[in-house]
């Protein structure tokens, strides 16, 4: 009997699929694993094992052991927090699991921003000013000394977490705050913030382990959105001198390191000043390597799991980058939102390419990140990739959850971005639109009427404003759909609230023994989505039982176009000054200190702290004042977009409320 070698991926969503899928093309047998009802990557796996809870996929010793059980030969991790673990690594090399990424050496380097700031330095190769800093004071001093604006950077972690811009002295102590508390162990170091042109660029390279390092090309992932990347351009358009000689640091820096997979080296490029500094390595595939494969028509997941085939270290052979042909762009399908998405129509045609796990009945929950599909382009020059991104964005459409759609479209029709000017803070200063202009919008996502009723508490991501940083305020840079009250805020209350019970009696309509007379009680304990009747999800007490409930309206994609006399949330105009609105649905993790009427409160100043998935967002003042109205709910509290939090008075007012 023939051995087949098992490769077990523990991970989930399109990256579970894409492995899976070359894996079985190389006649291995698969494994992967999942949690409750998140199972649409399970398909593309000849098996598939439960999880305990959404976090046991971060818990390395636990899939280690699953891996040993099950007799894995490779354990490929995918992209995300295995993949840069070097526990994970460490528990493979010693039980003799062929860990498809970095030693667990490299890793550790790697997963230091600041061990490897100081590999790239060795290597010649130029890094901002930088510093550790103890506590806020050392950063208000450092800050001084490099000159505002500076980056607060967690030295370890990854995915944009822990990062925060700061302008001023003043911004200080809640930046470091929210970015010690994303820290995985709360360390932070300052560096010099890049000037707001430069770009975000990374080099991929592809080494066998013993020096051998393959440049595959480079990428712009200059759009981005609280550091989370949007969209990724391959080739990065830079001047070839300039790309000449990022991709010459990131071959030293492979070369340095012996590094053997796929990985990034990243760069900050200054174009106008044809400067380039180093930013980071990530020891991993990119979510983005899609764009490169597409140039060089070759399968970038095949050739890292090729390297761990052959007991041979050397290189596979690989397409030149002179063969590499025309331009390519990702585009980052996400979801804003929950729920059931009951149709998905991605779009096709020649030169467009979609990864993907999602299918009709594939529910989207706040556990796991938004990533709903990439779409792909592919085509001869700019001009016509444009044409083509923005045709397959028109025919693009997903119907059960919210959708970044609109950001994407209008992405496309921006003239910086046409001309290829955008730096790495552009799409959040440049008022780039979440509200769809297509035609189809109506159609592409669960609730992206632009003429849906402001009653509405769940308005997608393709009607609401977009809210950009104007000292570090969010304000939209259009207004929110027309509220029912003059003061720009719905005053229905809501109808659903924490501690409320039902007494609830089902009585049969034709008498029948098997079906008896029941009565319940039914108690809301909390409440994380109020939605409701459209959506609805929390914890209750079903007969002193526990349970968590989710509620979502089946026509829920066409109830978001009608009207309602009532509203569960107070909605308002995010342009009002007046008002603190929360920019998109999520968790309440953090609210001012000591926050109700009559407090006064900063222009600027932080109000709470909303978290969406992977995504944390400070909101605040538009304005000094002193507070008029407070919400009155309580951190772990769902809220919703175009909620309400405060309303601040000036200190001249005197009668103005809620």
């Amino acid at each position: 009997m023939t051995f087949t070698p098992l490769l077990f991926a523990p991970t989930r969503g399109e990256i579970a699929t894409r492995v899976l899928s070359t894996a079985r093309e190389l006649g291995l047998r698969t494994l992967t694993v999942h949690h409750g009802a998140d199972t649409s990557h399970t398909f593309s796996s000849h098996s598939s094992l439960p999880l305990p809870s959404s976090s046991s996929f971060t818990d390395a010793a636990l899939i280690h052991n699953l891996a040993l059980q099950h007799h894995a030969t490779f354990l490929h991790p995918g992209y995300g927090f295995l993949s840069e673990s070097a526990s994970l690594a460490q528990l493979c090399e010693a039980s003799g699991i062929t860990f498809i990424g970095p030693s667990s050496s490299v890793l550790e380097i790697t997963g230091s921003k600041t061990a490897s700031r100081s590999l790239a330095s060795s290597c010649g190769v130029p890094v901002l000013p930088a510093t550790n800093v103890a506590s806020p004071a050392d950063a208000v001093a450092a800050g001084e000394r490099f000159g505002f604006p500076v980056m607060l950077k967690a030295i370890s972690g990854g995915g944009g977490r822990g990062i925060r811009l700061v302008s001023s002295a003043e911004e200080v102590e809640a930046a470091w705050k929210r970015a010690t508390g994303e820290a995985p162990d709360g360390k932070i170091f300052i560096e010099k913030a890049a000037p707001g042109s430069a770009r975000h660029v990374e080099v991929q390279i592809l080494g066998d382990g013993v020096g051998g390092i393959a440049v595959l090309g480079t990428r712009d992932c200059s759009i981005q959105r609280r550091f989370q990347k949007v969209v990724e351009i391959a080739p990065a358009g830079l001047p070839e001198e300039i790309e000449k000689t990022i991709c010459d640091y990131a071959q030293k820096i492979g070369e340095k390191l012996s590094y053997r997979s796929l990985g990034t080296v990243e760069f900050l490029v200054d174009p106008l000043r044809g400067e380039a500094w180093f930013l980071e390595i990530n020891p991993r595939i990119q979510v983005e390597h899609t764009v490169t494969e597409t140039l060089l028509l070759a399968d970038l997941v095949e050739l890292q799991i090729g390297l761990f085939l052959s007991p041979e270290l050397t290189l596979p052979k690989i397409p030149s980058l002179d063969e590499a042909r025309g331009v390519a762009i990702q585009l980052r399908l996400t979801s804003t939102g929950t729920g059931t998405i009951s149709t998905f129509i991605p779009p096709g045609g020649n030169g467009v390419r979609v990864d993907t796990h999602v299918k009709p009945g594939t529910t989207v929950t706040p556990h796991f990140d938004p990533l709903l599909a990439k779409i792909i382009v592919h085509a001869p020059n700019w001009d016509s990739l444009l044409r083509k991104a923005r045709r397959v964005l028109e025919d693009t459409v997903v119907v059960g959850v919210d959708t970044d759609l609109g950001l994407l479209r209008n992405i496309i029709d921006h003239p910086e971005f046409a001309r290829r000017d955008a730096g790495i803070r552009w799409l959040e200063e440049s008022g780039v639109s979440s509200a769809s202009s297509s035609p189809h919008s109506s159609s592409s996502s669960s609730s992206s009427s632009s003429s849906s009723s402001s009653s509405s508490s769940s308005q997608s991501t393709d009607s609401m404003p977009l809210y950009k940083p104007s000292n570090h305020t969010f304000t939209p840079t259009s207004p929110a759909p027309a509220p029912s009250s003059s003061a720009g805020i719905s005053l229905g209350p809501p109808l659903l609230k924490k501690s409320d019970t039902w007494y609830i009696t089902l009585t049969p309509t034709s008498p029948s023994p098997s079906a008896p007379t029941t009565t319940s009680t039914l108690t809301l304990t909390r409440l994380v989505l109020n939605d409701f009747p459209l959506s609805l999800r929390g914890d209750i007490l079903l007969n002193s039982h526990p349970y968590s409930l989710s509620v979502v309206k089946s026509s829920l994609h066409s109830s978001h176009s009608t009207s309602s006399s009532r509203t569960p949330h107070r909605r308002g105009d995010a342009s009002d000054p007046r008002l603190v609105v929360i920019p998109f649905p999520g968790e309440i993790v953090e609210v001012a200190e000591d926050l109700r009427v009559g407090r006064r409160v900063r222009k600027g100043e932080v109000v709470v702290v909303v978290r969406w998935m992977k995504t944390e967002v400070e909101v605040r003042c538009a304005r000094a004042g002193r507070v008029g109205w407070v919400w009155g709910g309580k951190v772990g509290e769902g809220v919703e977009g175009g909620e309400v939090i405060v309303e601040v008075e000036e200190e001249e007012e005197k009668g103005s409320r809620l």
